[in-house]
């Protein structure tokens, strides 16, 4: 026999989505951590990538780009982080400046959220040397010394 889905739980996960966002973007760690938990499949909203404005974005991404780094554990608990580092969004790093290709560990750099680059880099096993849009064949260190973002290149000297 065929497994039954009730209309009720197609409803519910139609809005899954937005929700997480929601959640993550205003630092909600234990009503996300409980969604999270609820949702039959949590690996498929944790893995997509999702236009916003002009930025496309993963929920990991939201979360970095906002230097929650509580919000981040929880995403990983909820889905393996090599799911989740290396996808690539698109990222405005300044008023007339959106970069492609930006992994969520060059989002913390760019946005100076240190301690969320140290927890994608030691638990998320984030790749320091993958290159972007605008720096295509360029480490994040070269990257950053091109840029003059000194705080970055000191980071990554003494964590990656």
């Amino acid at each position: 026999m065929e497994d039954v889905i009730s209309i009720a739980s197609l409803y519910i996960d139609e809005y899954a989505s937005d929700e997480l966002y929601e959640l993550v973007r205003n630092n909600l760690a234990d009503q996300l951590d409980a969604r999270l938990h609820s949702l039959s499949n949590p690996i498929q909203y944790l893995t997509t990538v999702r236009c916003c404005g002009e930025e496309e974005l993963t929920l990991l991404m939201v979360a970095v780009l906002n230097g929650y780094n509580e919000i981040v554990q929880i995403l990983f608990q909820h889905c393996p982080p090599e799911l989740q580092v290396e996808l690539h969004g698109s990222i405005r790093i300044s008023k007339s400046d959106v970069v492609t290709r930006m992994t969520a560990v060059q989002c913390a750099c760019y946005r100076s959220h240190f301690v969320v680059a140290k927890t994608l880099i030691d638990i998320g096993g984030a790749d320091v040397n993958h290159d972007n849009d605008k720096w295509p064949n360029y480490p994040l260190l070269i990257q950053a010394s091109g840029e003059n973002r000194i705080d970055i290149v000191r980071f990554l000297v003494e964590n990656g």
